[in-house]
C-alpha cells in the first residue's frame, strides 16, 4: 500500500518527496522491529518514488548503516534523525547524537528536542552553529513546541537547512501551518 501511495504521489508532483516510517520510539504510531523497519525502508528506497528518506537513529547502528546503504544505492538522500519529546538533552549529548549520525553516513543529520525553557531553545541553536562548523553533512535542528517555534523559522541562521510545516494536523508539537510559514519566511527573507 505504501509503495502504491508513493507511486501516486510521484505522478502528481515534481517536488522532492521525503519518506519515513515514524515509530512509537520517535513519536509516531507504529511499533516496528529493526528487521521489518529495514525491509520497508529498503522497499521505499528501491521504489524510485522518493528523493529523501528519514532513518531513525534509535533503530541501532547495524540497521541504520544498512538503511543508509540502501538509500545511497538508490540515489536517495539519507537523513538520520533523533527525536526527544521529553526534554532538551545537555549540549554534549546533542553533539554526540549529531556526530554519531555523521559517523553512520547520514547526508543530513536531524535532531528534534523538547524545550522546557528559553535557555533550552538557545542551546539548540548554539549546538547547531557549533556542529555545523565541525561536520560535512547538512543539519536539521528543531526545538519543538510553542517555545521552540522560533527555531522553525530562524534555524537557517545557525545552519539548519530545512524546516517543517503542516497542512493539517501537526505531526510534531509546534509545527507552523504552511501558509503562515510561507508568509513568515518571505518576511524574513524580504521576498
Amino acid at each position: 500500500e505504501v509503495i502504491s501511495l508513493l507511486k501516486d504521489i510521484r505522478q502528481v508532483t515534481s517536488r522532492l518527496v521525503l519518506a519515513t516510517i515514524r515509530t512509537i520510539e520517535e513519536g509516531g504510531r507504529v511499533a516496528v522491529g529493526p528487521d521489518t523497519y529495514l525491509d520497508h525502508l529498503k522497499a521505499m528506497c528501491e521504489s524510485g518514488c522518493i528523493d529523501l528518506v528519514d532513518i531513525e537513529l534509535t533503530k541501532g547502528n547495524s540497521c541504520v548503516t544498512q538503511c543508509v546503504y540502501a538509500a545511497h544505492a538508490n540515489d536517495v538522500v539519507a537523513i538520520i534523525s533523533k527525536h526527544d519529546f521529553n526534554e532538551t538533552p545537555d549540549n554534549y549529548t546533542m553533539k554526540k547524537y549529531l556526530r554519531k549520525m555523521d559517523d553512520l553516513g547520514g547526508d543530513i543529520l536531524k535532531l528534534a528536542v523538547m524545550p522546557h525553557n528559553k535557555a533550552d531553545v538557545i542551546r539548540v541553536l548554539e549546538v547547531t552553529d557549533e556542529v555545523n562548523n565541525d561536520v560535512e553533512p547538512l543539519l536539521i535542528t528543531i526545538s519543538m513546541g510553542y517555545l521552540g517555534s522560533i527555531t522553525r523559522v530562524s534555524g537557517e541562521s545557525y545552519g539548519s537547512v530545512m524546516t517543517f510545516a503542516t497542512i493539517g494536523k501537526e505531526s510534531a508539537p509546534g509545527q507552523i501551518p504552511l501558509e503562515q510559514m510561507i508568509r513568515t519566511l518571505r518576511t524574513l527573507h524580504n521576498d
